[in-house]
């Protein structure tokens, strides 16, 4: 007779993708679903007027009490998260919004979802991964809101939680996150998210590993209580892990603590391999509270600063002081370290609230980034001009994003040499040193480095823009992940060729992306020449213990060598370089 095996109790692998990494060890616990409507009409619209208005109060305390949390003390990254969300639940607009709702006769918390609802089918129609996130945060603090209206408690379990909790949700909001007890959360595990969310920022500063895009894992038939494991290094899932596994991952933990130590005592110490050779490490950023960690990782500077997330959240086109101000906030938080600024790469799939796009069927090759910037130059200008004003008596570093031609970077060096005369003629401080540079994304533009050179003061290779143009495939679909990469000939080649030229004109090039955190891709690219990498903040580390155990002029003679034989074997052979050469190898994803 065959036995029927209860597939509900089988242990279960799934893949994910890391926004925290670390590793954890804990029970499933599910997040509690929004709060249920019962009653949408109202008789008594100044009642229900009244309603809201002390709901609001009760929020607004409420994020307050979470400010003054003895749990966030230090951790200026999430508290600014926090305060962004007061600033939301202060603001006018979405105030104003729901005092119509009410008046057109909803009660308090159906107003609530109402406005909800309409926010849901404005920015559904942008197909931007920040623009969604920015939508979550407003679901999260309508859901807070909605709480205080109907006196749902939001947690009545919240101190029976296991000690060594690790939450499923489909999506969650940074508050939701802080509501549960940091001492007893050890990991999340969400359906949806992405790496630049607000909830990403909070785990990242809570040392909470978060696995995202996971496959539903009602489909798994997960249970309430059942054991999970996570592996933020690799992006795996194991439920219902055999002892096997779960004595194994018990001994990674340990490992993986001992390594956070090691890291945090080389932060204050350069990237130098054992030549002697300096290697730059610069971090990726794009929020004000991303900030923090430039010094938590120990960063050489920032060297990608995305510029255009003001934009993105904003109801209107920030005015120039706004710009300003913001950009001079980062500087003073960057106390002196190199920022380079990107100026706004819009367009496609991240199409500004006031703009009006047209329709693409392919958004990544179409009306984006530079090429918005040059038919619309009072946009660009604007922009120029208060990155010229926040750098007074700074360094102003300034690159330009999807540059396809020549001609191209030349117009926006125009636009730049007309806000530089402008701030002359007005008698203006000028920054005491201005550097100009071109992202290489485009394929083209490599074939134009002789006459572009000698324009720009450094070359950025955009890797993710320029991995998908090479080789014609969406970076996006899941499908072609892990088809195309870095290591390929081709790829290979044409770094090397962009290298070459830049050494022959004396030109600093930088790469950034997310090919720049990967430990068999940063060997290929110290050996084939780079200097000057841009990482997330969490990659600093390990990649700097790699430099600073590597002999770079060996390496690049193994690089030399490789590209004059079968590149198809090179992953495999710089794996063995490694091996061969003790360069250190641990908590790298891929390693």
């Amino acid at each position: 007779m065959k036995k029927i095996v209860d597939e509900t109790l089988m242990p279960v692998n799934l893949k994910g993708t890391v926004f925290a990494p670390g590793l954890a060890i804990g029970h499933i616990i599910f997040h509690e679903p929004r709060v249920e409507i019962l009653k949408f009409k109202s008789k008594n619209s100044s009642k229900e007027l009244q309603r809201l208005k002390k709901a609001l109060t009760d929020l607004r305390k409420d994020i307050d009490k979470m400010l003054r949390s003895s749990d966030l003390s230090g951790a200026s990254d999430y508290k600014d998260v926090l305060e962004a969300y007061k600033m939301l639940s202060l603001d006018e607009g979405w105030v104003r919004k729901l005092n119509k709702a009410v008046l057109q006769g909803l009660t308090a918390e159906a107003a609530v979802e109402s406005v909800q609802a309409s926010m849901n089918e404005k920015f559904n129609k942008f197909d931007d991964i920040y623009l969604s996130e920015r939508l979550y945060d407003l679901k999260d603090l309508s859901n807070r809101l909605e709480r205080h209206l109907t006196g749902t408690a939001l947690s009545s379990s919240l101190k029976e939680l296991p000690k060594d909790t690790i939450l499923l949700a489909r999506n969650l909001g940074p508050t939701e996150l802080l509501n549960y007890p940091k001492s007893k959360l050890k990991g999340l595990i969400l359906e949806e998210g992405s790496r630049s969310s607000h909830t990403t920022i909070v785990a990242r500063a809570l040392n909470i590993p978060l696995m995202g895009r996971t496959k539903s894992l009602n489909e798994m038939s997960v249970k309430q209580n059942e054991i999970v494991i996570i592996d933020g290094e690799k992006g795996e899932i194991f439920i219902r892990p055999t002892e096997d596994i779960q004595n194994i991952y018990s001994i990674k933990m340990k490992m993986s603590q001992a390594l956070k130590v090691e890291y945090k005592s080389i932060k204050d110490k350069k990237g130098i391999t054992l030549d002697g050779k300096r290697i730059e490490l610069n971090m990726n950023a794009g929020l004000i509270m991303e900030l923090n960690q430039l010094e938590e990782s120990g960063a050489d500077g920032i060297g990608l600063f995305r510029t255009e997330l003001q934009f993105l959240i904003s109801e209107t086109l920030p005015r120039m002081d706004e710009q300003k101000d913001f950009y001079r906030s980062v500087l003073d938080a960057a106390k002196g370290k190199k920022v380079i600024f990107r100026t706004l790469d819009i367009g496609g799939d991240k199409i500004l609230p006031y703009m009006t796009a047209p329709k693409e069927e392919n958004p990544a090759l179409g009306w984006r980034a530079i090429r918005v910037a040059l038919d619309r130059p009072g946009l660009l200008r604007l922009q120029l001009r208060a990155l010229i004003h926040a750098s007074e008596n700074s360094e102003l570093n300034v690159m330009f994003p999807m540059i396809a031609e020549f001609d191209e970077l030349m117009q926006a060096k125009e636009l730049l040499s007309k806000e530089i005369s402008r701030m002359k003629k007005f008698n203006k401080l000028l920054p005491k040193k201005i550097s100009v540079g071109s992202m290489l994304e485009i394929p083209s533009l490599i074939w134009q480095f002789d006459i572009l050179l000698p324009e720009v003061d450094f070359i950025s290779v955009g890797s993710n823009d320029l991995m998908q143009f090479l080789f014609a495939a969406d970076r996006g679909n899941s499908a072609l992940a892990d088809r195309y990469s870095i290591l390929k000939p081709s790829a290979l080649k044409f770094l090397k060729q962009a290298v070459n030229k830049c050494n022959e004109y004396r030109v600093p090039i930088h790469i950034c992306g997310d090919i720049s955190g990967k430990f068999s891709y940063v060997l290929a690219l110290l050996g084939l020449g780079f200097r000057s990498f841009s990482l997330t903040p969490a990659d600093i580390g390990p990649i700097k213990k790699i430099v600073r155990s590597l002999h770079l002029e060996d390496l690049e003679k193994f690089m030399n060598s490789q590209l004059k034989t079968d590149l198809l074997t090179i992953e495999d052979n710089l794996l063995l370089y490694a091996e061969q050469n003790n360069i250190i190898l641990e908590n790298i994803l891929d390693a």
